[in-house]
């Protein structure tokens, strides 16, 4: 609403300052010398377009950039899950692994605090003097890539 207002407001003043007789003749003579506000607007107007167009440029091409940089895997074929709950010291992974391995499914498996998409921050899984069962107990992502046909 203030914005309307004060894009209005310019033309309006501008306009009031007409004297009628003289814009009906004609004899309108609106040439000032010297800077105006009107051009000192367009130039400000013109300045922030060429930034937002450069700026624009710049951050399409960033995003293009992670999108095509190397990741330092192989994401084709990549299947992860999540488990959670006691990991009965590492049994419940070991077995998991084995299985996948022994059915010829797989090429490989890895273990992780977080998704390879993501990074969780914390110490879950870790042990210290007095901590307590609970606090072994851990989420668990397992990253499985798979051949493809």
């Amino acid at each position: 609403m203030l914005t309307g207002v004060l894009a209005g407001s310019y033309p309006a003043f501008f306009l009031s300052s007409f004297k009628p007789l003289k814009t009906l003749k004609g004899k309108l003579n609106t040439y000032n010398k010297g800077i105006s506000v009107r051009s000192i607007l367009v130039v400000v107007q013109f300045s922030l377009a060429i930034i937002l167009v450069i700026a624009t440029v710049i951050v399409s091409q960033q995003i293009q950039h992670t999108k095509d940089r190397d990741r330092g895997y192989n994401d084709n074929g990549l299947a992860a899950t999540r488990f959670t709950g006691k990991l009965n010291g590492g049994k419940i992974y070991q077995t998991l692994r084995n299985e996948l391995l022994a059915s010829n499914a797989v090429l490989s498996v890895t273990k992780n605090m977080s998704p390879v998409t993501d990074r969780y921050s914390n110490g879950w899984g870790f042990s210290w003097q007095g901590s307590t069962e609970s606090d072994k107990e851990s989420p668990l992502t397992v990253s499985v890539p798979m051949p493809m046909p």
